[in-house]
């Protein structure tokens, strides 16, 4: 029993040495921050000039490369010229049809040998089904192009 004793008091006195040397430590860190506070203005010292031009070339770089990855959504096409008449930044036809083929052609769609218009009709059941209202504006069309030649 007097083992147990001596070996709770030895672990008793171990805690309590921690906790001085803890209090001792955190009260000499606070100590020298109170004599030497850290001001915004020493982040922007000529010590410190190399970082922070490294940092803020990385949020430029950055910010650039992200909005360079994202202005084919933003802009809706992957053609540069037709990006700048999207964005307003160049005067043009708006405009995401190909004119040109690879060689420099002109296209004619359906106009040429070799070029096909699909029949792209969907039935369900025997019902015709109209995707994205394709029929109906045709009719639309064709009663507006009637009613204007009257």
């Amino acid at each position: 029993m007097d083992g147990r004793a001596t070996q709770t008091k030895a672990g008793a006195t171990a805690v309590e040495t921690t906790r001085r040397r803890a209090a001792a430590a955190t009260s000499s860190a606070l100590a020298l921050a109170l004599a030497n506070p850290a001001f915004a203005g020493d982040l922007f010292g000529p010590e410190y000039s190399g970082a922070v031009a490294v940092g803020t070339t990385i949020i430029v770089v950055g910010v650039g490369a992200i909005s360079a990855l994202l202005l084919p959504f933003v802009t809706g096409t992957l053609n540069p010229v037709q990006m700048a008449v999207n964005l307003g930044l160049i005067e043009g036809e708006v405009s995401n049809l190909r004119k040109f083929k690879m060689n420099g052609d002109p296209m004619d769609h359906g106009g040429k040998f070799g070029h096909k218009w699909y029949k792209t009709d969907a039935y369900c059941n025997g019902k015709y089904i109209d995707f994205a209202g394709v029929k109906k504006t045709e009719e639309t069309e064709k009663k507006a192009a009637a009613a204007g030649k009257r």
